[in-house]
């Protein structure tokens, strides 16, 4: 099987819709990301995950504890857009893990992925273009322990474009069905990268997928890539890496150097236009479109990645398009440079109702080390409070962006006729 093409590790613009009560959706084509109504909102100091209860958050949450067990039956669901980090030692011993499209999972330690001969599923589910990413080691412990007609799996599915990073070993004991099950649909490969040796039982193999990329950068003992493509040598190898992805390896694993002081920023614009054509000559009806333009800048000291935009209004806008913007194509959106994105918006109506469509945008995007940054939209050009049948700024939302709608109307002259229409009025 031929070997999809990698796209930018970012995704370019995945729209994204919050919402702020349960049960919470969250689009992901290969993890399920309902969050129960009865789901408990994971809290900093909270150490054990425990059987038979779901888990979420609701924002980017560091938890405090220098442990995290994850019993058999418990549920963990990271949103869309969001990164959940902890650190010390992680224990698995079975349940789920749901990280969304655009959301990550960051350890700094050891993570267990797996109760040995527990005959306990451990699964991970990284959506696409999510994350996996540990700054230790991670080790599968069989919960069949190599026996085939066992039940129990510790694997991780993952989607189009999703990464596990490891930066200490990976070890590899299962020797029934593969570490790493691809749940894509084949457009971009998913990768795994770990930069010490990746070793285990032998026989073991990391993948049956041709759509999964391992870059084992300091070779393997005893394991195999199964149908994954290996690559070891990190020059050798340069149309298999996706933009960006070099770039978070060495942020992520790096505890010293890089700018010892990052402040992420970035500003985000965002316009509207009427699409008018000879056919409707400007006036709108239900069907025709606006073209909303976002312009997202870099404004702080250091390279951002995972941009993301959610809009509060128009929560049916479709996914943005990349424009133009990367310079250098490396993926990020580095300091000197401005990404421009673009949708459009077919009208409803009660769009041609209200004559007008008010909306605003949110930009978020991170560095290396998480740390985020968030931008709310304005409109570079507003429109001006004295433009006739202007309908005024929202209280609630003083930097939306205004589209004015032309409305068909019939004009009526003959006094018969409008006496007509009165009387069937009447």
């Amino acid at each position: 099987m031929k070997r999809k093409k990698n796209q930018i590790l970012l995704s370019p613009l995945l729209f994204v819709f919050f919402a702020l009560f349960l049960p919470f959706t969250s689009r992901a084509a290969n993890v399920n990301c309902t969050i129960p109504s009865h789901s408990i909102l994971l809290t900093p100091s909270r150490t054990v995950l425990e059987t038979g209860k779901s888990y979420h958050i609701t924002q980017n949450t560091t938890l405090t504890g220098q442990t995290l067990t994850i019993e058999a039956g418990a549920k963990l669901y990271i949103p869309t857009g969001l990164v959940l980090q902890a650190g010390g030692t992680m224990h698995m011993q079975g349940g789920e893990i749901n990280i969304c499209d655009n959301a990550g999972f960051f350890f700094k330690g050891a993570v267990n992925i797996g109760k040995l001969a527990s005959q306990k599923d451990a699964i991970v589910n990284v959506g696409n273009f999510s994350f996996f990413s540990v700054n230790g080691s991670i080790s599968q412990l069989d919960p069949a322990d190599g026996k085939i007609n066992t039940p129990g799996k510790a694997q991780f599915n993952l989607g189009d474009g999703a990464n596990i990073n490891v930066c200490a070993t990976l070890s590899i004991s299962s020797l029934h069905y593969p570490m790493v099950n691809y749940v894509g649909i084949g457009d971009v490969n998913a990768n795994v990268v770990n930069r010490a040796p990746a070793s285990g039982t032998p026989g073991a193999r990391l993948s049956e997928s041709a759509f999964v990329n391992w870059f084992a950068l300091a070779g393997l003992a005893h394991v195999s890539p199964g149908r994954a493509s290996l690559c070891t040598n990190a020059t050798a190898c340069q149309e298999m890496w996706p933009p960006g992805l070099k770039q978070e390896i060495e942020g992520i694993c790096s505890e010293t150097g890089g700018n010892i002081n990052p402040k992420p920023a970035l500003t985000l614009t965002k316009t509207g236009k009427f699409n008018e054509t000879s056919e409707n000559e400007g006036y709108a009806s239900v069907g025709e479109t606006i073209t909303y333009t976002f312009k997202v800048k870099n404004t702080g000291n250091v390279p951002l990645r995972r941009i993301l935009i959610t809009d509060d209004r128009l929560t049916d806008l479709p996914t943005p398009t990349y424009v133009s913007g990367d310079t250098n194509n490396d993926g990020l959106l580095d300091l000197t440079e401005t990404w421009t994105y673009q949708t459009t918006y077919s009208l409803k109506e009660e769009d041609i109702s209200r004559k007008v469509v008010y909306n605003i945008a949110t930009a978020t995007g991170s560095d290396f080390k998480f740390n985020t940054a968030t931008a709310t939209s304005y409109d570079p050009n507003p429109l001006p409070l004295d433009t006739p049948d202007h309908p005024g700024i929202l209280a609630d939302c003083p930097k939306c962006t205004i589209v004015l709608l032309k409305e068909y109307y019939l004009l009526v002259t003959n006094p018969h006729i409008i006496q007509l229409i009165r009387n069937l009025d009447n």
